[in-house]
């Protein structure tokens, strides 16, 4: 083949092995991927194989995704009720109780319609919740509310064209939303919901 030829040359072999053609041949170029990258690659990869393989890779990047959500979320939760914001913990529990139950759909033989319904209350929730919180965010002055609200701004879009990719290839739809819904919530909460909080008990 010409690809290993050419690459026989660029390394200076007489004879090429198997293992030689991991070795980069090429300086200055650097390509990193976060494991959500990874996946969707594999993912967008592997789509022509059949479907069982696809939800087994799946289902193991979600397993992951929702393990780290959980311990993220549950220090979420011990924040949030440390701070007695009632209307801000009724709303984080109902968030956590949509998501459980959407993923609890999609570990099974996923039913579209009513996955899609689940996906729309968490959407409606999310943006409710969203709102409150950045009012909250006004009315105490806090100094990084432009960055919050923006990536408020982004994961609705995100869950809005995860939504949108559900209806039209639901058997991808499916493993995309194992993989994410947990996942994108959990980083924000991580993140930017933790500064908000360190901020508003200080």
């Amino acid at each position: 083949h010409h690809y290993f030829e050419v690459r026989r040359r660029k390394m200076g072999l007489a004879d090429l092995h198997h293992y030689d053609t991991y070795v980069p041949i090429l300086s200055g170029i650097q390509k990193h991927h976060t494991w959500d990258q990874a996946v969707d690659v594999i993912l967008a990869a592997l789509q022509p194989l059949l479907k069982c393989h696809l939800q087994l890779i799946a289902s193991n990047a979600s397993y992951r995704a929702q393990n780290e959500a959980l311990a993220t979320i549950e220090e979420s939760d011990r924040i949030i009720r440390d701070l007695a914001i009632p209307a801000v913990e009724t709303e984080h529990d109902a968030l956590i109780d949509l998501i459980n139950e959407c993923y609890e759909e999609l570990a099974g033989d996923a039913d579209v319609a009513r996955t899609n319904q689940l996906l729309e209350q968490i959407y409606s929730a999310v943006s409710s919740h969203f709102f409150n919180e950045e009012r909250l965010m006004r009315q105490s002055g806090y100094p990084e509310y432009e960055e919050h609200r923006e990536n408020h701004s982004r994961l609705l879009a995100t869950l809005r064209r995860n939504m949108d990719r559900m209806n039209e290839d639901p058997d991808y739809g499916v493993l995309l939303q194992q993989k994410t819904l947990a996942n994108w919530f959990a980083r924000h909460v991580a993140t930017h919901d933790s500064r908000l909080n360190r901020y508003l008990s200080a």
